[in-house]
């Protein structure tokens, strides 16, 4: 089935390719773990995760930000892939207006 070219698809198209092009804010948080060998934490086996912010930017995708915060703090070897990677990132939401 094939669309029809009209005024509405292609203003759409456009606002796609311009909100692309647009600055979004990412924000860098990092994972840690709290355990101690108690009967509150399982003694060890169950540890209270922490997520921080540690900073944010504006990028024009999740991967252009990731380089950002690789650049910016380069010497602690950020690492964004594995399944609890330390470090990770999100878009911040848009509010609705």
């Amino acid at each position: 089935m094939q669309t029809k070219h009209t005024a509405e698809n292609t203003e759409s198209s456009a606002v796609k390719v311009a909100r692309e092009n647009e600055l979004q804010p990412y924000t860098l948080y990092r994972r840690s773990y709290k355990s101690e060998n108690t009967p509150e934490y399982g003694f060890g086996d169950f540890p209270e995760t922490i997520i921080s912010p540690v900073l944010s930017v504006n990028a024009k995708s999740l991967r252009s930000a990731q380089n950002q915060f690789k650049k910016l703090f380069g010497w602690k070897r950020i690492s964004f892939s594995g399944r609890f990677a330390t470090y990770f990132v999100t878009q911040v939401a848009e509010e609705s207006k």
